[in-house]
């Protein structure tokens, strides 16, 4: 075997602490190589030839491996044999656009009380430069828009509180030009008007439940008839064809009946159900909540990362996989990264645009924190593939430490094993 060996220009070696990965950004796939072939890949990226590095080998059998090693990278089509020492021209990664989803928390009322809800009631501020009004709210979104934000969604509390100045408000999101429009609700106070609204103008919706009964559901809402609403509610939009998902919530007190209530919704003509283990924010920081059950079928005890695409990867180089893409607008104007974290606040829309604040020196500092940051993370080859939920990590720690390893994952990159 002559020649020099090269990665292809969609293909890069991502070493951990024990093992590596080869990601094929053509493809998406993943593949894991053992420390060996770390080095083995390392050796020959950095220029050294085929036959130089077989005849390093003293023993057969290893120059024999190192041989079929390579075989098997250029079989996988993530390397190719050169002539020449020639330099492959890899993929350049484009700096990601700075704000891609902005949520808009239009009230911080709600007719429900839910257990679980991420918001946490202080003490009302009655400074006027406080309160967001439609004005402000139309320059939000301007601003976002003209950073290159194309969706958005509006959530509460419960927007359709407000239901008319959130009518107003997706009105003039379409008309600046946002193509992706959201209404995150409970659905108990949705009307026939608001679905023929949502219907014609193309609105999309997502909606929590928590089972597939009336007992359950109102257990977790602490509303009795919310289900019932929302269950009504949730078949007249699906009757007209309004683009619908809907999270539900797994905690301690329904653990034993979300996949019912899955087969539930989906029964009802929605597919969009995705259970969610409840997150410890606001008052979901809470213990007694945890599904412990659930949550057993929600750790990540093997590979799983099978698909990484260009865009994914070379987001996570630079930046958190959510916090650098996403901001959330509150009813007093702070910007914070994320719904789920309320105390890391960027800065608020009185006291620049949002391109300033999401600009500035703390912003930064937490929408740029990467897996290269988090303890033990930093060390996992698999760092630039595996989603992370800072809030939920965050929250999970003893200490709220924000650069904590996720409390699912249950590889340790030092040992290569699952545990």
């Amino acid at each position: 075997m002559k020649g020099f060996f090269a990665l292809e220009k969609y293909c890069f070696l991502v070493e951990g602490a024990k093992r590596g990965v080869v990601h094929n950004l053509e493809n998406g796939k993943v593949y894991s190589v053992d420390e060996y072939v770390v080095k083995l890949i390392k050796k020959l990226e950095d220029g050294l030839e085929i036959q130089t590095l077989l005849k390093s080998y003293q023993d057969g059998v290893l120059a024999e491996k190192a041989a079929a090693c390579i075989k098997n990278l250029t079989d996988l089509k993530l390397g190719h044999i050169l002539t020449n020492r020639e330099k492959v021209n890899k993929i350049v990664f484009e700096k990601p656009a700075p704000l891609e989803f902005v949520w808009l928390e239009i009230t911080g009322a709600c007719n429900l009380k839910c257990l679980h809800c991420y918001r946490v009631e202080k003490k009302k501020q009655n400074h006027p430069k406080n309160k967001m009004t439609d004005k402000d709210w139309v320059r939000v979104m301007q601003q976002s828009y003209a950073i290159g934000c194309k969706k958005l969604q509006f959530i509460g509390g419960e927007p359709m509180i407000i239901s008319k100045r959130l009518i107003k408000l997706i009105e003039i999101s379409k008309k600046i030009g946002f193509e992706f429009i959201e209404v995150f609700t409970n659905a108990t106070l949705i009307n026939d008007s608001n679905i023929a609204f949502f219907g014609a103008n193309q609105i999309n919706v997502a909606v929590s439940i928590y089972g597939d009964q009336a007992e359950i559901h109102d257990k977790v809402t602490r509303v009795k008839g919310s289900f019932e609403k929302t269950i009504s509610n949730l078949k007249k939009m699906v009757d007209v064809g309004i683009k619908t998902r809907v999270g539900i919530v797994a905690m301690n007190i329904n653990q034993d009946n979300v996949y019912d209530a899955r087969r539930f919704v989906q029964n009802l003509g929605i597919q969009n159900v995705k259970i969610d283990p409840v997150r410890p924010c606001g008052n979901g920081k809470n213990n007694q909540l945890i599904p412990k059950e659930i949550l057993k079928k929600y750790q990540i005890s093997k590979p799983s990362f099978s698909h990484c695409t260009l865009p994914k990867f070379q987001r996570a180089q630079c930046g958190h996989n959510c916090f650098s893409k996403n901001i959330c607008v509150t009813p007093t104007g702070d910007i914070i990264p994320c719904i789920m974290e309320r105390n890391l606040v960027l800065g608020n829309v009185f006291d620049g645009s949002v391109s300033e604040i999401i600009g500035n020196e703390k912003a930064l500092k937490i929408r740029n924190i990467t897996k290269d940051q988090v303890k033990t993370c930093k060390d996992c080859e698999y760092r630039y593939c595996c989603f992370d939920c800072r809030p939920k990590a965050k929250n999970s720690s003893p200490t709220g430490d924000l650069f904590a390893k996720p409390i699912d994952c249950l590889y340790n990159p030092y040992t290569g094993k699952w545990n």
